[in-house]
């Protein structure tokens, strides 16, 4: 499997989780007005990453004793005019519970977390080690991001999205950020892949 199809199929899953996190933040509470909705630029005053982590792990704790962590991932858009913010409001956590072989999905909203969305699993997962291993913020891996190639390629574009994830990566068990910018209109993309611990950039993937 090449890098490209490496990264697109890392994106596609997280995109997957993203979406049903905020399917269900829609359904359980009711529609409420925001920036984005209004036209605004986003909220520079959101939750980062490590700041929804407080909520999402109580509530995963509330759900199963030997919770442990898979995935944190998040995706917006800016038009024309606007900024990222990487203070954003909306968050996705993974949990795995080895003993009831389960996974759990838990968004966060404004520093209000979601009752746990339940699924079986028949897969053995690899929950991620967080505990000084993630070091990297949101704000300052966005940051990050841009400079490796992410502002020149959003000077070019009027369409886009960014989707950030934080996993593990392969057998080493070092922690990262995968963070990519799409253009809807051109098809384009560039990810970056960050060690969250270090904040070193890892490779740039870069089509075009």
């Amino acid at each position: 499997m090449s890098r490209i199809e490496w990264i697109l199929g890392a994106l596609l899953v997280v995109l997957l989780i993203v979406v049903a996190g905020l399917a269900f933040t829609l359904w359980y509470q009711p529609a409420q007005p925001n920036a984005a909705t209004m036209g605004q630029p986003v909220n520079t005053a959101g939750q980062t990453a490590m700041a929804a982590l407080v909520a999402a792990e109580r509530e995963a704790g509330n759900w199963q004793a030997d919770a442990k962590l898979l995935t944190v991932s998040s995706s917006w858009a800016a038009r024309e005019g606007r900024s990222y913010s990487s203070g954003i409001s909306s968050w996705a956590f993974t949990y795995y519970s080895p003993a009831e072989t389960a996974v759990a999905q838990i968004t966060v909203n404004n520093n209000q977390a979601s009752p746990a969305l339940i699924s079986d699993t028949d897969v053995v997962l690899t929950p991620m080690e967080i505990s000084g291993g993630w070091k990297v913020d949101s704000p300052e891996a966005v940051n990050l991001a841009l400079e490796s190639g992410g502002n020149d390629f959003l000077s070019s574009k009027r369409d886009t999205s960014l989707t950030m994830s934080l996993n593990t990566a392969g057998d080493n068990g070092r922690v990262e950020w995968l963070i990519s910018l799409f253009d809807e209109q051109s098809e384009d993309f560039i990810a970056v892949r960050l060690d969250a611990t270090s904040g070193e950039v890892i490779e740039v993937v870069n089509p075009q």
